[in-house]
């Protein structure tokens, strides 16, 4: 959304240059419309343990969740994401 616009105008009052749009799309808002299953792409490697954990979110940012688990896990943000 251009930032030169403030967030509560009704863009559905706004003149439209070729006249009324000829689609109408609504933007998806809920954490349950969002889902992503990340492919790694890569095979653990190197010396020591490697736990891979499946997590399921919701609520939370993709920065939150790792530094969570980095929390709970003692292991530093870097080695989480």
């Amino acid at each position: 959304m251009n930032a030169a616009v403030p967030s509560y105008v009704n863009w559905n009052l706004l003149e439209h240059a070729y006249g009324a749009a000829p689609l109408r799309a609504a933007f998806q808002q809920q954490p349950a419309d969002f889902r992503v299953a990340e492919l790694l792409g890569f095979e653990p490697d190197g010396p020591g343990e490697h736990l891979l954990p499946r997590v399921a979110q919701s609520g939370l940012t993709t920065f939150a969740a790792p530094a969570i688990l980095g929390r709970h896990f003692t292991v530093v943000r870097r080695d989480t994401a």
